[in-house]
């Protein structure tokens, strides 16, 4: 079973000149160990989920994706960022799902962008091998770090 915890944080940008709205919600597995974190910014229609360790089964990571494709389409998104960096569960038997069911549902909610930070361990590097595209309506760009995804995104915005 999962657990979550939820909160609306407000701050500034990092000019300090705008305040945001934020949403943050915690993913935990029965132990109490949080292996996800999504964070919404309102004010500028992006989604970043962040993993931390192992997620476990498959059904905890597509339960994840399942909230976040829900919170595209309810508040109108455009923009995700997943942050795979200290990620360590293998992502290879949720590729199938990722592409065939996850990725068409975000574009028809209207997605245009999505940025990937590879994880560190090179096995996994290795599954996300990917080739970026940009198909006009949408774009998807892998990165190794995530300072140059936010780059990437804040550049394309």
């Amino acid at each position: 079973m999962i657990t979550d915890i939820q909160n609306i944080q407000y701050g500034a940008h990092k000019d300090n000149t705008t305040l945001m709205n934020t949403y943050t919600k915690h993913f935990e597995d029965t132990k109490g160990n949080s292996f996800a974190r999504i964070e919404i910014d309102f004010h500028n229609k992006v989604i970043i989920d962040t993993w931390m360790g192992e997620f476990g089964s498959y059904e905890n990571y597509k339960q994840v994706n399942t909230y976040i494709l829900s919170q595209i389409e309810r508040h109108r998104l455009d923009t995700w960022l997943s942050n795979y960096t200290h990620l360590e569960s293998s992502l290879e038997h949720t590729a199938a799902w990722v592409r065939h069911e996850l990725i068409p549902n975000v574009i028809a909610a209207g997605l245009r962008f999505k940025a990937i930070v590879r994880p560190k361990e090179l096995t996994e590097k290795q599954l996300t091998k990917e080739n970026s595209f940009d198909l006009g309506f949408f774009a998807l760009q892998y990165f190794d770090s995530f300072t140059d995804a936010k780059a990437w995104l804040s550049n394309i915005n």
